[in-house]
C-alpha cells in the first residue's frame, strides 16, 4: 500500500528501452536507471518488453531480463494507441522522416496516456 501511494504522487514516464539495456549491459550510463526509478513512476509498453526478451533469447540470457521487468507497470496496447502510431508514422514517412516502425508504436501509446518518453 505504502508503494501504490508513492507511485500515486509521483509522474509517470515511459522508459526507452536503450535506457533499459544500458543497465542491463553495466554500460557507462547503467546509474541513469536508478536516478529515474527513484525519480518517477516508471512504465514500459508491450514493444520495450519484446525488444528486452529478444535481447535475452538472442543472447541467451533471459534472468536479467525478467528480474528487470519486475521493477516496471505495464502500458497497455489498445486501438486508440494503434491508430495513434499508425498516424504518427504516416505523417512522418510522408516528410521523408524514416524512423524505426517500433518508435512510432511506442510513442502512439505514450502519447494516448499523456506521457513523456
Amino acid at each position: 500500500q505504502k508503494t501504490q501511494k508513492r507511485m500515486a504522487t509521483l509522474e509517470t514516464v515511459c522508459i526507452d528501452t536503450d535506457i533499459i539495456i544500458d543497465y542491463l549491459k553495466g554500460n557507462q550510463y547503467k546509474h541513469i536507471l536508478f536516478i529515474l526509478v527513484k525519480k518517477y513512476n516508471c512504465v514500459v509498453t508491450p514493444i520495450t518488453v519484446f525488444e528486452l526478451y529478444y535481447g535475452g533469447f538472442y543472447t541467451g540470457v533471459i534472468k536479467p531480463v525478467e528480474d528487470v521487468l519486475t521493477v516496471f507497470n505495464l502500458l497497455h496496447w489498445t486501438k486508440e494507441a494503434s491508430k495513434e502510431s499508425a498516424k504518427i508514422y504516416a505523417e512522418l514517412i510522408k516528410k521523408g522522416k524514416r524512423i524505426e516502425m517500433r518508435d512510432a508504436l511506442i510513442a502512439g501509446i505514450c502519447l494516448t496516456k499523456a506521457l513523456p518518453k
